[in-house]
């Protein structure tokens, strides 16, 4: 817990230190929370996303999505700029990009609260997801099931991931940093989804979970952010089929990928995100 709040902390800090006039509460709290997003970022676009979720981000005294810290700030934050002109994002190497839309649910049954996904960008043929972490995953959580969930295999092929799942519960803190139950949840919401033709077929390209996570530039130095990569790698190992891929990245090695892009709004971006993101604690 004292990593968690030192964390946040810094957070806020570095906050401070690209908006010095910025209004930032004990608890890392932005006022008004306007202040908390890059310029760039479509707020209007960006809260009509939100109000099709079921997370209150934009809710709420303060609205959790006013946090330095919050994941959702983060994310919003990376991604608004290519809100209503997502042809330009560069994603997972994957470009050409129709839509870009936030806090999408992905329903696994017909009942119940699905699971909502951070982001997701889809092309003509390929779809890329994107679960996006900043510090909630410094928190131990163990797995979960919903019984209900069984049934979404009854026609479906077993797989690595339904492997994974049963792995799970019967080991539900065997980790203790990657949400991996959340993660088998999002495959099965966007199997789901695009089985069904809500969203571009699968069958025409490929559809890619993006685990998207933000790390202090010094994470070398303590276990937690260490025992994170190394839960990431392993959960990696284990699950993968033709239809959902699993990947993941850092924020900063994303970044680093727009360093070298043609499109010069990236170019600016990443500047401001940097400055913003990047630090020690």
């Amino acid at each position: 817990m004292a990593l968690i709040t030192e964390t946040k902390k810094s957070f806020a800090i570095a906050t401070r230190r690209v908006d010095p006039g910025i209004n930032v509460d004990v608890k890392g709290y932005v006022d008004p929370l306007e202040r908390n997003f890059s310029p760039l970022v479509p707020l209007d676009q960006v809260r009509n996303d939100f109000s099709h979720g079921a997370g209150g981000e934009f809710t709420g005294d303060p609205p959790k999505i006013a946090a330095t810290h919050s994941s959702a700030a983060l994310v919003v934050n990376v991604f608004g700029p290519w809100r209503t002109q997502p042809l330009a994002l560069k994603l997972n190497g994957q470009q050409g990009f129709h839509t870009l839309r936030f806090e999408e649910r992905c329903p696994i049954v017909s009942h119940g609260m699905p699971p909502h996904l951070d982001l997701i960008a889809e092309s003509e043929s390929d779809v890329v997801a994107v679960e996006s972490k900043c510090t909630e995953y410094l928190k131990p959580k163990s797995a979960s099931f919903k019984d209900a969930y069984e049934k979404y295999w009854d026609d479906r092929p077993s797989c690595s991931w339904r492997e994974a799942m049963v792995l799970l519960k019967k080991q539900p803190d065997r980790f203790s940093f990657l949400d991996a139950a959340q993660l088998i949840k999002h495959y099965m919401g966007l199997r789901r989804r695009y089985e069904s033709g809500t969203g571009t077929p699968y069958r025409d390209g490929k559809i890619v979970l993006l685990y998207l996570y933000w790390e202090p530039t010094n994470a070398g130095q303590f276990d937690a952010f260490v025992s994170h990569r190394a839960e990431i790698k392993a959960f990696g190992a284990e699950v993968g089929d033709d239809i959902v891929e699993f990947k993941s990245l850092t924020y900063a090695e994303l970044w680093d990928s727009w360093d070298s892009s043609s499109d010069p709004l990236a170019k600016k971006h990443v500047e401001w995100l940097r400055s913003r993101y990047e630090f020690t604690i």
